[in-house]
Order: C-alpha cells, then structure tokens, then sequence
C-alpha cells in the first residue's frame, strides 16, 4: 500500500494544478468545502491503487497486467454515463 502513495501525491497536486488552472483562466468557480474534496479525492486514490494491485498482483508481466485492466478499467466509462461533444 506504500507503493500507491507516490503515485497518489502526483495526482492529488495535478488535479489541485488543474483546478487551479480552471479557476484562473477559466473562470470555474469552486463553491464547495475543500476539506471534504481532498478527503473525497484521497479516498479515490487508495481505491483506485488498491484495485488495481489486486488485479495486477499474481501478474507475471505487465502485459498480463495491462490484459486484466480492461476488466477493471471500461467499468468507469460505463457508469459514467453518456458524453457527447459540445
């Protein structure tokens, strides 16, 4: 579970980067509490890493890894729901 946490720390900042960047060029305002969506975001991130080392962890090579994604991955797109371009 360590292994996540480097991995975790990257994406917590690019997402803060990200939103930074909506807020000031962008115009995005954030209206909500931001305590509440680092513990959201955090609790996103061990979720996400902890799944994907179940799936991955009596891999013998990353391509048999990178096979038992797709069972992992598409899920997220499924009950995302519909997008369309604008």
């Amino acid at each position: 579970m360590i292994r996540i946490l480097p991995y975790g720390m990257c994406l917590l900042i690019s997402i803060f980067i990200g939103l930074a960047i909506l807020r000031i060029w962008g115009d995005m305002v954030f209206s909500g509490y931001i305590v509440t969506f680092i513990i959201t975001q955090v609790f996103y991130i061990f979720i996400v890493g902890i799944c994907s080392i179940l799936i991955g962890w009596t891999a013998a090579n990353p391509g048999v890894a990178s096979s038992r994604m797709i069972l992992f991955i598409p899920g997220g797109f499924i009950l995302g729901g519909a997008t369309a371009p604008a």
